[in-house]
């Protein structure tokens, strides 16, 4: 199964956000298709329907009424509507750099999150997917604060095959950090993914601990690669905005990993997020699976989001 199928797999779960559009059966014969109609009805419909997938109240609006001022005709195909839906939510959001991660080099990987937003998991998928490639893994058990946070980690290190920097003398995250960099560069690893504690975002003493961490990576890691990631839980909705504001101010975010889009949730604040951080989602996972992960396409997105 290709990318592009397991993502239309995991969105297509909850069936159709646009307005008019109906299922075809699989053995049903090839029809031309019906025309949906153009009213202020199909405007609330898709509005609502926009407010459901957690796309969020203000970027709703701005996308029926960019909508309103594209579509002239009074009747439409599915396809074509669909088509002047995802050209205005571009237009809305902007251009971001979606390039897919692919390294030639040692590359950094600060994973943040709150406690239960897939973090761990993630990590473990991102783990395999590059030991795949044939890169040599290291993974940092930055946690130090939760007992079974180093453990749950050990466990994915080892179903993805990679090293685990864990060192049991050593309790203070930033000295975890920099003792896992020193690591990666005297052997020869091509890739360090750095595990932090998953703190709430209103936690102050605890985000200061996450900027000490992000210092020292910054000190140490001069002409290497980094990615800061933050792990979003895709079913958690608007929340979080607040999430991915707060942990960009502390680490300079460079993209989001939008975890748990298997089942009911489509998502869609993604795109506020982008909207309004200019901060591009890099992968998604797509259910419990090690291989469940899949880089982010907006084109796919949108075509999951709307069908």
């Amino acid at each position: 199964m290709g990318l592009f199928d397991k993502l239309k797999q995991a969105l297509f779960k909850t069936g159709s956000i646009l307005p008019g559009s109906k299922p075809q059966e699989s053995n049903a014969p090839v029809q031309i298709e019906e025309k949906i109609i153009i009213n202020e009805e199909f405007f609330d419909d898709l509005f609502e329907k926009l407010i459901k997938a957690d796309v969020g109240l203000e970027l709703s609006e701005k996308i029926v009424e960019e909508l309103k001022s594209s579509a002239k005709e009074k009747e439409i195909s599915n396809t074509e509507i669909k088509n002047k839906i995802k050209d205005a939510i571009k237009k809305i959001i902007g251009p971001y750099d979606y390039k897919t991660i692919n390294t030639n080099e040692l590359e950094i990987f600060l994973i943040v999150g709150v406690n239960g937003s897939g973090k761990t998991t993630s990590i473990g998928k991102l783990a395999n997917r590059f030991k795949q490639e044939g890169k040599k893994v290291l993974i940092a058990a930055g946690d130090t604060f939760r007992a079974a946070a180093g453990e749950q980690l050990d466990i994915w290190s080892k179903r993805a095959g990679a090293e685990i920097y864990a060192p049991e003398d050593i309790k203070k995250p930033d000295a975890v950090v920099f003792g896992s960099i020193e690591k990666a560069k005297k052997e020869g690893f091509d890739i360090l993914l750095i595990d932090t504690a998953g703190r709430l975002q209103s936690q102050t003493n605890l985000m200061d601990e996450l900027k000490k961490i992000d210092n020292v990576v910054n000190k140490n890691t001069d002409g290497l690669l980094i990615e800061k990631l933050i792990v979003l839980d895709a079913t958690i909705g608007q929340n979080a905005i607040s999430q991915a504001e707060i942990f960009s101010k502390v680490v300079g975010l460079t993209g989001i990993i939008l975890s748990k889009l298997d089942g009911s949730a489509k998502g869609g604040v993604v795109l506020n997020i982008m909207h309004k951080l200019s901060l591009p989602v890099k992968i998604i996972g797509t259910g419990e699976k090690l291989d469940d992960i899949v880089d982010f396409n907006l084109d796919d997105y949108l075509e999951g989001l709307l069908s």
